[in-house]
């Protein structure tokens, strides 16, 4: 198959987007194996033409026109290129994600962060990533967990050994929330016993030891 007549990606994406030489690159692009056979079809079903018959680079900046998104969404749900969900969800939230990122890198990057741990979840949770009941239990057992952490009997070198220092302390802060795995990853720090048990069989074993039963007495009744 022979290369259409373009040098390097800038080159050959201006020369591709020209109508009259849209056949000869998508016959190459298939043959070489750049598009997908379901790629193929839908740009040989649209004749290579996106929402407005923008072409190649021109789509871009189409579709950052906020005028446009409509259009522009539906081109892309009926080129299968987005799931109608999908399309709901980028209408929503005008394809911005939590703390206005924009794009996969930049909202990854943005929720890398612990201090927008708590963000991203609510964001997640609006856009129905994450179910109501999920919702729900998630919210309680946050809302308790700093206090948790603050009781007498916690040990918060146990927590920041699990989580790190730097979660802990946006945890504390309230702008961390922890999610399912995380909270029963720390649940053995926030209790420690008479003679530092972690458990109920520890402590029983403990205090069974009659060296212990003022210690044990004492600890109870604080």
């Amino acid at each position: 198959m022979k290369q259409p007549a373009c040098r390097g990606k800038a080159e050959c994406d201006v020369y591709c987007s020209a109508e009259s030489h849209f056949q000869e690159c998508l016959d190459f692009a298939r043959a070489a194996g750049l598009v997908s056979p379901e790629e193929a079809k839908n740009m040989q079903a649209t004749g290579g033409k996106g929402p407005g018959g923008c072409r190649g680079k021109e789509c871009e900046n189409y579709c950052d026109n906020e005028s446009h998104l409509e259009a522009c969404l539906e081109f892309s749900v009926q080129t299968g290129m987005m799931t109608a969900r999908e399309a709901r969800v980028f209408q929503k939230t005008k394809g911005r994600g939590p703390g206005g990122c924009k794009g996969e890198l930049d909202c990854s990057d943005f929720c890398k962060d612990f201090g927008h741990n708590k963000a991203c979840l609510e964001f997640d949770h609006e856009i129905g990533g994450i179910s109501d009941a999920e919702w729900e239990n998630l919210v309680s057992s946050n809302q308790g967990l700093v206090k948790n952490l603050l009781a007498p009997h916690a040990s918060l070198d146990c927590v920041k050994n699990v989580l790190g220092e730097k979660k802990t302390r946006n945890t504390l802060a309230g702008q961390n929330w922890l999610v399912k795995s995380e909270v029963d990853a720390i649940e053995t720090c926030l209790f420690v016993g008479p003679g530092g048990c972690r458990n109920p069989v520890e402590c029983s074993n403990y205090c069974a030891d009659p060296a212990h039963t003022e210690e044990c007495d004492k600890f109870s009744a604080d």
